[in-house]
């Protein structure tokens, strides 16, 4: 995983600026909110399928994975189902338990 230090691009619909990185083959974007009422607000005007608010053109060259864990939101965009899922998994399970 490399992170992009270029100036993170502003995306409709988000009120924060993302953390851009690159995994592999895939594009990673993590949005990180002062807490999780600042996502839900987000979030509610977001369309799910394309990641940006409806009727507003996707940002992303294919349908990105959106996973939402308390005050983070990951979209990624991959090629890969697998990778998605396995990121997904990773994103919600949560604190290790001892």
């Amino acid at each position: 995983m490399t992170r992009d230090r270029s100036a993170a691009p502003r995306r409709a619909g988000f009120s924060v600026a993302p953390a851009v990185y690159t995994l592999g083959h895939s594009h990673l974007e993590i949005f990180l909110y002062p807490d999780s009422t600042a996502l839900a607000r987000d979030f509610a005007g977001l369309d799910t399928l394309t990641g940006a608010p409806p009727g507003v053109r996707s940002p992303w060259p294919m349908s990105p994975t959106l996973v939402r864990s308390a005050n983070l939101l990951a979209v990624l965009v991959t090629g890969s189902p697998v990778q998605a899922e396995r990121f997904n998994l990773v994103i919600t399970a949560g604190a290790p338990q001892p």
